[in-house]
């Protein structure tokens, strides 16, 4: 059985200036780091349900070192990764409205590319998340797309000063679709199959479950209770132990 291997990135550090949603949309003001890596988190707890799927975190999954760069990548292109995924949360519209989720790629017409325009049509097939960016899949010479040898996307997953965005990447459920969003077009890509459930067992054959509704020192309460479950139409034995 083949496999594919995954270089995942949650953008910047928990310490990296501004990155972080506004105090009038969110008063606990969380920042692009813990919004980043739990969609990571849930990525890897899907990609878990997998035959054959590796992942390599290139950050530090502790956000307390925001790793460079040009260290993400060597991690990445070491071990071999098939695709690269920076998980990003957008700033810059300003307290405007539907920002929405942007997918990015090196350059048109590339593996990188088709891998974002399938991603991207996923993940908002799967949260909703749709903008009003005019070009919501483009291409851009960030370092991450530049430097990795694989195909490697990095998507802003909504914008932290959006208050359409916000209430919505705030929640577990956006992060989740997101995640199964990627897992699933992986896994498709990838011709991935799921791990089969393992079906319990019992060597004896034939499973007992048993009900035990009273215990008692005197015997003779123990059969006025049989007694009477059997006159209710239960029937039952008693057992000393």
């Amino acid at each position: 059985m083949g496999t594919f291997k995954l270089a995942l990135d949650a953008g910047h550090g928990i310490h990296t200036d501004g990155q972080r949603i506004p105090k009038n949309l969110d008063p606990e003001q969380h920042r692009e780091w813990w919004l980043n890596d739990r969609v990571c988190r849930y990525i890897e707890e899907a990609a878990a349900q997998y035959e054959g799927f590796l992942i390599l975190r290139v950050d530090d999954v502790t956000g307390q070192e925001d790793v460079p760069m040009s260290t993400r990548c060597r991690m990445a292109n070491d071990f071999d990764a098939d695709l690269y995924y920076s998980v990003h949360h957008n700033a810059g519209i300003n307290g405007g409205y539907g920002g929405g989720i942007t997918a990015y790629s090196y350059m048109a017409g590339t593996a990188g590319a088709a891998w974002r325009d399938t991603i991207y049509d996923r993940l908002i097939g799967h949260t909703g998340l749709k903008g009003n960016r005019a070009t919501p899949k483009t291409s851009a010479n960030y370092f991450v797309l530049r430097e990795t040898n694989m195909p490697a996307v990095l998507v802003e997953h909504g914008f932290m000063d959006s208050p359409s965005d916000v209430p919505v990447i705030l929640t577990e459920q956006f992060a989740k679709a997101a995640a199964k969003a990627v897992v699933e077009t992986i896994a498709d890509r990838a011709g991935l199959s799921k791990k089969q459930q393992e079906a319990a067992s019992d060597p004896q054959g034939d499973v007992l479950y048993r009900v035990q509704v009273g215990a008692f020192r005197d015997k003779d309460n123990a059969y006025a209770l049989l007694e009477a479950l059997r006159n209710a139409g239960f029937d039952g034995y008693v057992k000393t132990t």
